[in-house]
């Protein structure tokens, strides 16, 4: 009866001792895949924030640099020599400027007593301005762009831009608002006097709002449906959101945006923040550094979107697959180790057994 048992027992052992190896083995490798699970999702959020402060940084200098070329264009426009040409020719260059770059609503031409001597009288798609012949003659002194170059404020090789609004002179010609960007430089004789002013009315669809909307549409193509893109200006008051509600009216950094916040001070960075409806969301900023001469407006792009839409920036159901398929076969290859183990301490085990047995029936040469 006792080896009997013993023998069940050893049999027993060794079915079980496969389990008893691979168990406390299998526990930590299970908690181990949760814990790189969480890691992996943690990771991935970290990720698209830094990928949003990318775009952030992208998108702001972008925008700087087509600003530059705007702040640029009005030096070259005003040194040309048809610029202190008789009136027609002077309009027949502001036709073609307007025409060849494509991007401005608006170009004026005045006299040092602000008098409007010439205008565009063709839109940026070659199409006839009714409207714009009325300005010929009418003031713009007391505009701030005139008035600074008037006084000398401006030097050569320098240009006066303004913060982008809804620009009164611009809306006579075509009947309807825009939002515009002014640059306007002086335009000086052979003495170095200034005897003209030019001035160029951006637009801010076509040099801004186009930058953002691109951006946008690659997001949509990321399967992001849900993010965010907007212009702040210096005080963090919104200049682009695709609600136009929010334009000029929504200051992000009053109502405690810490991106909006950051932006103001004139940094960039990313992190995690809720929004107005206490949603958790991944935040990417970055503010305007200007570009060569031109110091910029201090403006600052901050891109957004929910966390749940982190994912989107890498396939996290392949990482989990690769996961779940390592963790799997890993315990395939500890209980091929475990099972390899205990046969090593069973078979000697069930040898000992028949030998014992043998003996005890008498045999007592049995090795």
């Amino acid at each position: 009866f006792f080896f009997s048992s013993r023998r069940r027992h050893t049999r027993f052992r060794g079915v079980t001792g496969v389990q008893t190896c691979a168990l406390p083995i299998c526990f930590p490798v299970t908690i181990g895949t949760e814990v790189v699970y969480h890691k992996v999702q943690d990771a991935v959020v970290d990720l698209s924030a830094m990928f949003l402060e990318t775009s952030a940084t992208s998108n702001m200098d972008i925008i700087d640099r087509n600003l530059f070329e705007r702040y640029g264009d009005v030096q070259a426009f005003a040194y040309n020599p048809k610029a202190q040409a008789a009136p027609e020719q002077v309009n027949e260059a502001a036709n073609f400027f307007t025409q060849a770059y494509g991007i401005y609503d608006l170009m004026i031409v005045a006299d040092t007593t602000g008098t409007i001597i010439a205008v565009n009288t063709v839109s940026a798609d070659g199409k006839p301005l009714s409207g714009a012949s009325a300005l010929i003659g009418q003031s713009v002194q007391g505009q701030k762009w005139f008035d600074d170059i008037v006084a000398g404020q401006i030097k050569a090789g320098e240009t006066h831009y303004s913060e982008p609004k809804l620009e009164p002179l611009v809306s006579k010609v075509y009947g309807k608002s825009f939002m515009t960007l002014n640059f306007s430089a002086p335009i000086f004789d052979a003495n170095g006097k200034v005897v003209r002013v030019w001035s160029n009315f951006a637009s801010w669809d076509r040099i801004v709002s186009q930058v953002m909307a691109q951006s946008e549409a690659q997001d949509k193509e990321r399967g992001i449906e849900h993010s965010l893109l907007q212009i702040v200006d210096k005080t963090g008051l919104v200049l682009y959101d695709k609600n136009p509600d929010s334009v000029f009216k929504l200051n992000l950094a009053q109502q405690g945006l810490i991106a909006a916040k950051q932006v103001v001070q004139g940094q960039k960075g990313h992190g995690l923040e809720k929004d107005s409806q206490n949603i958790n969301q991944v935040t990417g900023y970055a503010s305007s550094k200007g570009f060569l001469n031109f110091k910029g407006y201090g403006w600052g792009v901050i891109v957004r979107h929910p966390v749940a839409d982190a994912a989107h920036y890498i396939n996290i159901t392949s990482v989990i697959k690769a996961i779940i398929v390592v963790c799997l076969v890993s315990v395939f290859v500890i209980v091929g180790f475990a099972y390899v183990i205990a046969k090593g301490i069973s078979n000697p085990l069930r040898a000992a057994v028949k030998i014992f047995e043998r003996m005890s029936q008498g045999d007592l040469t049995a090795t």
